[in-house]
């Protein structure tokens, strides 16, 4: 913290300009990099890689993945993300320490680490905080959650109903990419009814509704990439609520927190920070 009586009148250095696909949490300088994959939104409850941040080296680069515009993933599949993605990696020609990744995002971790390896003399470290794979089960549980979410807006039966009719379709047939596409049209309709009927901006309704079909079709890019040979490599840092898919990896972590806390836990930051200053 600078205490210097003038401090406030100091001119203050312009903020790092975003490469195309990222966001930086945070400027270490022209060091190591460190990359974090995450469908980051607004509002939710569980942590994020902004949490994490001030308990990681100071002097590392943390980019986080951003989404495309909305609408512009509607023909995108895993390979076009994880190009995306890479292309501000490579141009920058800045080393790589390690990738991290969280939950569904550990899949396209893994993809990134291995397109790096290619381009670096050693691929990074593979971090992945509770990761999954995308499974229809879990999206009948996402869709659920995003009702609850926006209780406030729509009527208790529209959320009985909802929530009913999720399970009554994973029941019909549980096919990832028809139920995601069932349960996008679902939630476009229920948002716009509800948007109407407050009297609401209608705009910002099809927004919402927009960002959850960009959620599932990332999903279901995801399925389309196989991360197993990287997660090997990888260590997965678990919270009490990990998945099945933590056994993968090469070495798991365990701490007894609950998964909302885990990118904000001051243990969880150590042992990342250990990780991530131990010799190559």
């Amino acid at each position: 913290m600078n205490t210097s009586p003038n401090a406030s009148d100091a001119p203050r250095a312009a903020a790092p300009a975003a490469p195309d696909g990222w966001k930086v949490l945070h400027d270490g300088g022209p060091g190591e990099l460190v990359l974090a994959v995450d469908y980051a939104s607004t509002g939710r409850r569980e942590s994020s890689f902004f949490d994490i941040v001030p308990n990681l080296p100071a002097d590392r680069t943390v980019w986080e993945t951003t989404q495309p515009a909305l609408g512009q993933e509607t023909e995108m599949g895993g390979a076009a993300y994880v190009a995306r993605w890479m292309r501000a990696v490579t141009e920058s020609g800045r080393y790589v320490r390690a990738v991290m990744g969280y939950c569904v995002g550990s899949v396209f971790a893994a993809a990134l680490a291995e397109e790096i390896g290619r381009i670096q003399a050693e691929p990074p470290a593979v971090l992945m905080f509770d990761p999954s794979v995308p499974v229809s089960v879990n999206l009948r549980h996402d869709f659920c959650n995003v009702i609850d979410h926006y209780a406030t807006i729509l009527t208790e039966d529209e959320v009985v109903h909802c929530k009913a009719e999720a399970h009554r379709l994973f029941a019909e047939d549980d096919d990832f990419d028809r139920l995601g596409a069932r349960y996008s049209r679902m939630f476009e309709e229920v948002v716009e009814t509800a948007f109407v009927r407050s009297e609401l901006d209608v705009e910002l309704g099809r927004e919402l509704s927009d960002t959850f079909v960009s959620f599932v079709r990332y999903l279901v890019a995801a399925r389309q990439v196989d991360p197993s040979r990287v997660w090997a490599r990888g260590t997965a840092v678990s919270s009490r609520d990990s998945t099945p898919a933590a056994d993968l990896a090469g070495r798991e972590i365990q701490f007894d927190i609950d998964h909302l806390d885990i990118l904000r836990d001051p243990g969880v930051g150590r042992a990342v920070t250990e990780l991530l200053t131990a010799p190559r």
